[in-house]
């Protein structure tokens, strides 16, 4: 009994105030606030796109470095089998010297009434080479050759031979039987070319342009460019029978 009229006797907590206008206020605003949708909102296909997009440019990347790669590698199997052909190639060609020069004929007459400070000649060179193919395995397949025969730019000689074969170690003489009719030179050439005659001390340039090719057992290899340059072949030298090496070359046009 006694506990029951302590609560009723006891008094009631007070009561809580009531909101001020400015709490109301404030709280209105902070809800107006959050009510407030944003601006912009990321979708979810917009999400996976990005991530997406994140994962496929490592994988560009990855593909551009094995393609770039690849491509610098097959560059470099390409160039080496190239050098390593070509060097084969070089290894097969043959060896050819300068074993005879004679001019038969060199014959100057006036050009014509119009131009009396040039001449024609009218010249006749036999050129005799050595032609050796040192090669044990693969044998010589010359095509038809184009010869000129020249002096400081003066053409002596121009003349065309038939193809020829020359099989593995084995040589061959090859006569160059060339002429040239009316040649325009210079008045003031036809004295030098006569004393260089005379004293054989005239440096000519010979030149071979045609094609070859190689016969190793059952493998062709025929139609490749060939350049035979026989410059500033001295007279004398020949005559004494030092035979002039002259350079073979492949793979060139000019």
């Amino acid at each position: 009994m006694e506990d029951l009229e302590a609560r009723v006797h006891a008094p009631f907590p007070p009561l809580p105030k009531p909101p001020s206008r400015d709490q109301c206020k404030s709280s209105q605003r902070h809800v107006a606030f959050c009510e407030i949708p944003p601006k912009y909102q990321v979708r979810d296909d917009e999400r996976c796109s990005d991530e997406e997009s994140s994962r496929c440019r490592p994988c560009f990347f990855t593909c551009c470095a094995w393609t770039c790669l690849a491509l610098c590698t097959l560059s470099l199997i390409l160039l080496i089998v190239g050098v390593s052909f070509y060097a084969m190639v070089q290894s097969w060609l043959p060896e050819i010297r300068m074993e005879k020069i004679s001019f038969i004929k060199t014959d100057f007459v006036n050009s014509s009434p119009g131009s009396p400070k040039m001449l024609a000649l009218n010249a006749a060179t036999d050129v005799v080479l050595q032609v050796s193919n040192k090669n044990e395995n693969a044998g010589l397949v010359f095509g038809p050759l184009a010869v000129d025969v020249s002096w400081e730019e003066i053409k002596l000689g121009r003349a065309n031979v038939p193809g020829f074969s020359l099989h593995p170690k084995n040589s061959t003489t090859l006569t160059l039987h060339s002429g040239v009719a009316t040649s325009q030179v210079d008045k003031d050439d036809e004295g030098e070319i006569k004393t260089s005659l005379k004293n054989r001390d005239m440096m000519i340039d010979v030149f071979l342009t045609g094609l070859i090719g190689f016969n190793l057992g059952g493998l062709r290899m025929n139609g490749l460019p060939l350049q035979i340059v026989c410059q500033d072949i001295n007279l004398s030298d020949v005559d004494l029978g030092r035979q002039p090496a002259c350079d073979v070359k492949i793979f060139t046009l000019g």
